[in-house]
């Protein structure tokens, strides 16, 4: 997954009919799930859950999100896709 996939898919987030919902993109490497992406409305931030580690880091711009996902997934082995 590009950057340009991820931080379109983190842009969507904030808009409607999304930004209304508690919409979860989890992703995965194979079988494994690796992290989760959320967008709060309330504090305007994105979340990224990193799922072994139970670390969660928040994220002001799609930027950031974009990266910080790209770095947690080629960490990982196998090919990363969103469940």
């Amino acid at each position: 997954m590009d950057y340009t996939v991820l931080h379109h898919l983190a842009e969507e987030l904030k808009e409607n009919p999304y930004v209304q919902s508690n919409v979860t993109h989890i992703f995965s490497s194979g079988e494994k799930e690796v992290l989760t992406l959320q967008y709060s409305k309330e504090t305007e931030q994105f979340q990224v859950r990193l799922l072994d580690l139970g670390q969660i880091s928040h994220f002001d711009n799609s930027d950031q999100v974009a990266a910080a996902i790209i770095k947690a997934l080629e960490s990982t082995k196998g090919q990363p896709s969103p469940c």
